[in-house]
């Protein structure tokens, strides 16, 4: 019961932010206008849509289950989305503590752009493998191991239209010596891949940024 009480309060709190936008002397005037029950629907809709959203991601790519999707996302998008799935979406916090599992509450219009932003991130890297998730076995691959030979081949090649196919021992050999640079006795990844890459998969117009450097921030 207090549960309930808490997350219907986060939620109004939510509807009457987006209610007001910028403008944090309205509340009061939204607050004696509007009943509580438009408030809160205010603030559930975006919420609600969220998990529809990543529903409808999961059935197109034809994952048995929500578990088995999640797994395969690797953290954190697999937090992201598990979190998402719920009955009530919550919003996923590092900072939240691992004891909450890392989530909390979606408490403002940043925390919704911030699952905004996972989800478009995810349909982006998703849409680039699709082709070979078609092909391969649920259990036999995780996002980021995609991911990471879909950035080695585009190193190679360098074209944004590539796929995520296994690379022969020449294209491995191929990439190591393109991708990294030596430093002393060790290998280091050349920071104009990783800029490029996200800046290819990750960013429309510039204005996005890769989600592992703004998750909780």
């Amino acid at each position: 019961m207090r549960r309930g009480g808490e997350r219907a309060r986060s939620i109004v709190n939510m509807g009457l932010g987006l209610l007001r936008g910028k403008d944090i002397a309205r509340a009061g005037k939204i607050l004696e206008e509007k009943w509580l029950e438009v408030i809160f629907r205010r603030g559930v809709t975006p919420i609600l849509a969220l998990r529809e959203e990543a529903y409808d991601l999961a059935k197109r790519l034809g994952y048995p289950s929500r578990q088995a999707f999640a797994g395969f996302l690797d953290a954190p998008y697999g937090n992201i989305f598990s979190s998402l799935m719920r009955p009530i979406p919550e919003s996923y916090d590092p900072e939240a503590g691992e004891e909450k599992d890392f989530l909390r509450d979606f408490r403002t219009a940043d925390d919704i752009e911030k699952a905004k932003l996972a989800l478009r991130q995810l349909k982006r890297v998703l849409s680039a493998v699709q082709g070979d998730l078609e092909k391969m076995d649920f259990g036999t691959a995780t996002l980021f191991s995609l991911a990471g030979t879909l950035f080695a081949r585009w190193v190679l090649e360098k074209s944004a239209k590539v796929s995520a196919a296994p690379l022969t021992r020449e294209e491995l050999l191929a990439f190591v010596k393109e991708a990294f640079e030596k430093k002393g006795r060790r290998r280091f990844l050349k920071e104009e891949f990783k800029k490029s890459f996200a800046d290819s998969f990750f960013k429309a117009g510039g204005a996005e940024f890769c989600l592992r450097a703004s998750v909780g921030k």
